[in-house]
């Protein structure tokens, strides 16, 4: 016959485990969490570089902008740096 206390010990033993694997439920669901994790802070982190960019172009002068944004409009379409504004 066993005791109060052996019962209540294997009882403890028993429902440890998640949904009877052995605790490695609880593993792959911390690793499932941690990646997840990773993966929003990454986006956040993107997110965040995105903002500050597009508010330091903003506060940079009209002109540099116009020229970077004109630079860039020229390599879209496949033309040489500084043609973008030729007529």
């Amino acid at each position: 016959m066993t005791s109060l206390d052996d019962e209540w010990s294997w009882g403890q033993v028993r429902g440890s485990g998640h949904s009877g694997r052995g605790g490695r439920g609880q593993a792959e669901a911390a690793a499932v969490r941690r990646a997840r994790r990773e993966r929003e802070g990454a986006a956040h982190m993107e997110r965040s570089r995105a903002a500050v960019a597009a508010m330091l172009d903003f506060h940079r002068p009209a002109e540099e902008r116009l020229e970077r944004e004109s630079a860039r409009a020229a390599e879209s379409w496949g033309l040489p740096a500084g043609e973008s504004d030729r007529g």
